[in-house]
Formats: structure tokens, C-alpha cells, sequence
């Protein structure tokens, strides 16, 4: 086997293998998202409560009104899914800096590949 080949096959295999990362990091991510909706609806559900019942507090928000007027179930689903998108984008943003990286690597050693086969057929750069 030439170098070249070499070269060919562990870059290969190694985007392979670092892709099935993101993949796994991705399912379990989205599991976990699915598993934790109802714990994280629970917790929004105290923290509204928290802030109606302390007076102080529901007079520093600007729309109390709304506030003492939404239904809690309503209010706390919206900030549950509010929780849920932005632990999404980051999943998003941390999957796409690693893919970024992944074919940055690969790129670099595509470009070492011509070298490789010169040498391999014995015509030096």
C-alpha cells in the first residue's frame, strides 16, 4: 500500500468515526431533551408561582397584568419550549463547529495527497 492510499483510508476513516461522534452527541442530546420537558415544565411552573406570589417582584415586571392573568399551564409551556429551542441551537452550534473542524482536518490532509502520489509514481514535487 502506498502512502497515498494510506493517507486516503485514515482520513477516511477518521471522518467517519468523528461524524458517528456528532451522531451520537445529537441522539442523545435529543433524548435527553425529550426525558427532561417534563422536569423543566415542573420548574417553570415553581418559578411563575414564585413570582406571582412574591408582591415585590410582580410589581418590577413590566407586564404584570399579563403575567397575573396568563394561565400558569400556558405560561410555563412557553418558557419550557423557550428552554428546549435554545438548548437545541446550542446543540446546532456545538455540531456544527465540531463538522467544521472534521473537514477542516480532512481538507488539510486531501492537500498532502498530491505530494503522496508524486512520490509514489517517483516524480518528486
Amino acid at each position: 500500500m502506498t502512502d497515498a492510499e494510506i493517507l486516503l483510508g485514515s482520513t477516511f476513516g477518521r471522518c467517519l468515526d468523528r461524524f458517528s461522534f456528532i451522531y451520537s452527541f445529537r441522539a442523545t442530546s435529543q433524548k435527553g431533551m425529550t426525558a427532561a420537558v417534563p422536569i423543566i415544565h415542573e420548574q417553570k411552573r415553581t418559578f411563575i408561582n414564585t413570582v406571582v406570589s412574591v408582591l415585590e417582584l410582580a410589581k418590577m415586571i413590566e407586564r404584570k397584568e399579563d403575567l397575573l392573568t396568563d394561565p400558569l399551564e400556558e405560561r410555563a409551556a412557553m418558557l419550557t419550549n423557550t428552554t428546549l429551542k435554545n438548548s437545541l441551537i446550542a446543540t446546532n452550534a456545538a455540531s456544527l463547529v465540531f463538522a467544521h473542524s472534521i473537514i477542516e482536518g480532512a481538507a488539510l490532509d486531501f492537500c498532502r495527497l498530491p505530494r503522496s502520489l508524486l512520490l509514489a509514481i517517483g516524480n518528486p514535487p
